[in-house]
């Protein structure tokens, strides 16, 4: 999928100024921003402060659950959050064959 989607964003035009430059948030593997071709820049983010933010304004963050969509993930974005009720919800093997 990720190369798909690398596939579709590298056929973007190329302005007459430079190369557009294309925002992507919490890529989950290093190597897939080296899909893209050179006809796109890919600016690499992270929505983690923006989630730190959010959950800083809540007035009970304790009422709160962070969900994480295997132990992998878990394990790479635990340290940024304080101690709270964290979910890790692995996908059946039956599902990734689809």
């Amino acid at each position: 999928m990720a190369k798909t989607l690398a596939d579709l964003l590298s056929l973007i035009p190329v302005t007459s100024q430079w190369p557009p430059e294309i925002v992507i948030f919490d890529i989950h593997t290093m190597q897939e921003r080296f899909c893209l071709a050179n006809s796109v820049i890919p600016q690499l983010e992270s929505a983690v402060p923006s989630i730190r933010q959010i959950l800083a304004s809540l007035p009970d963050v304790s009422i709160v659950s962070i969900a994480f969509h295997d132990d992998g993930a878990y394990k790479r974005f635990y340290v940024y959050f304080d101690d709270g009720i964290y979910l890790t919800m692995e996908i059946p093997s039956s599902f990734a064959t689809r």
